[in-house]
């Protein structure tokens, strides 16, 4: 069936699943597939059936949009599409060969909750793609083509039935005291057996956004011979089984020779990823007659994946300070130390970005398809939390112990929740970096002269007097502050709550005369 001249009507959402997986170069079998029952009625539709003859698989989903009766309908279609009954019935109807089948529900609602309670369902053969995984897939089709696919069918645990496999001859070397392989091949052969994790909230998608002009400028150069060499070597992490028996540290370098699966799965790119994907973008005869030198790790732990990558960019281009806070989150530090504090201000800044209000989807982690706009960055939550002692050695003002990330994470949730009903009015500036940091310092703050009761008030009074100051100073809040300039503001807010309620005649507003 040729999806480019079907007619989809009204359904604009189906279409562009169906052009997307076309785009990806899978076949497509049929679209809008209704199965009978004995009276001839339907008892199960299919909005889309493809097939990959390279990888023998075939893909079936339902595409919906719909928030209403969300959590039934995935389960319904997931139930029905994962029994072995209703599958045979497809494959006779349709003459599909004996191939394994992924089940999808690609869900568009748009709604940002994860339907878990429907883990059970989910499985090796069974998966739902939300509205943020399927923007991802698309933005990177648009960016480097048909390779995408190789990090859509990473996502999807696709295993090809056949594999290829290509004999590399390699020197052997330690660095550390992890074994690596260093060799060159082809690019169209590294582009086979490679892929790119950069999904969101995915620990192990630690790279940098996609420069889309920086790709596009790349390839040009290489397509027109002005760009023929590359300096540095291309590094992967292979996370498949090999054949080899690695030398010991005092035989290498050595030479060594082993079977590298040529497949999408084989090996993730810890670095170089922009080149990568300049060749991709270009033709085959292009990518087959250039060679890149390739580092290459075994299963090298993601822990360690992550700060080769941190390390091998600290000396090159520029890391965005929010990405590299977020993936300090997934590394293990000593407690008492910077990086220990700063982990533990990123779980909480990630908890509030889940599911509170103000912070709720708005707090810029530097991940993978976001868009920074005007978020809140992470860097300004951490760093706040830092210099305002929500956490700290030993324990922070909203803390019980130095690890703890619960009590901060309620009492900034249940703060925020307050303020917004009592002054829903200035909700965009409370969302901004100057809002947040001033929400921060003053919940710090707060709490720490309750605890040594230098006040005694409640928290609606305590939010009751910070509304009022704040929207008697509205002039000074539409300032704009860089990092000395914000206490300047927040001293206007506490000292004039100081100033006008006599339950905060004591309050004490220097940080460094509460520890």
């Amino acid at each position: 069936m040729d999806v480019t001249t079907y007619n989809f009507g009204t359904y604009t959402s189906e279409k562009e699943t169906a052009h997307l997986l076309h785009n990806f170069g899978l076949d497509c079998v049929f679209l809008n597939w209704k199965m009978k029952g004995s009276t001839n009625k339907d008892e199960g539709e299919i909005d889309g059936i493809f097939y990959d003859q390279a990888n023998q698989i075939y893909i079936i989903y339902d595409d919906s949009t719909l928030e209403e009766g969300r959590q039934d309908k995935v389960s319904k279609f997931l139930n029905k599409w994962k029994d072995i009954g209703n599958q045979n019935i497809l494959r006779k109807e349709l003459n599909l060969k004996e191939y394994p089948i992924y089940v999808l529900y690609i869900d568009k609602s748009g709604k940002t909750t994860r339907l878990d309670s429907l883990d059970y369902v989910v499985g090796e053969f069974i998966k739902i793609i939300y509205t943020e995984d399927y923007k991802y897939f698309e933005s990177i089709f648009k960016t480097v083509g048909k390779w995408a696919k190789n990090d859509f069918y990473n996502f999807l645990g696709v295993k090809p039935r056949i594999k290829i496999k290509q004999e590399i001859t390699a020197n052997q070397i330690y660095i550390g005291k992890i074994a690596a392989f260093v060799f060159a091949d082809r690019v169209e052969n590294i582009l086979n057996y490679s892929f790119i994790s950069r999904r969101r909230k995915n620990t192990n998608g630690y790279q940098r956004l996609v420069e889309k002009k920086r790709v596009d400028q790349m390839a040009l150069q290489i397509k027109s011979n002005k760009l023929n060499s590359f300096p540095n070597s291309i590094l992967l992490n292979c996370v498949d089984n090999i054949n080899v028996t690695l030398k010991t540290p005092q035989e290498c370098p050595c030479e060594i020779k082993f079977d590298l699966p040529n497949n999408f799965s084989s090996c993730k790119v810890v670095d170089g990823q922009h080149r990568l994907l300049a060749f991709s973008k270009l033709d085959s005869t292009i990518q087959d007659s250039h060679s890149l030198a390739v580092v290459m790790f075994l299963n090298m732990p993601t822990e360690t994946e992550i700060q080769t990558f941190i390390d091998i960019n600290k000396s090159q281009k520029r890391i965005d300070p929010n990405l590299i806070y977020s993936l300090k989150s997934d590394l293990i530090f000593q407690i008492g130390t910077k990086e220990s504090r700063e982990k533990i201000a990123v779980e909480i800044s990630k908890k509030l970005n889940s599911d509170t209000s103000v912070f709720k989807g708005n707090v810029f982690l530097g991940n993978a398809g976001e868009e920074k706009k005007s978020k809140i960055t992470l860097t300004t939550m951490v760093q706040a939390m830092l210099e305002y002692k929500i956490v700290d050695s030993n324990k922070g003002f909203l803390q019980d112990n130095e690890l703890d990330i619960e009590n901060p994470y309620l009492k900034i949730k249940g703060f925020t929740i307050e303020l917004l009903k009592k002054d829903s009015i200035n909700a965009q500036f409370y969302k901004s970096n100057n809002g947040i940091q001033l929400i921060l310092k003053f919940c710090s703050i707060l709490y720490r002269n309750i605890e040594l009761k230098n006040i005694k008030v409640d928290l609606e009074t305590a939010i009751t007097e910070f509304v009022k100051s704040i929207n008697k100073n509205k002039a000074s809040l539409s300032k704009k502050y860089g990092k000395a300039g914000f206490s300047e503001l927040s001293n206007i807010i506490f000292n004039d709550i100081k100033a006008e309620s006599l339950l905060f005649k004591t309050f004490e507003i220097e940080i460094k005369k509460l520890k």
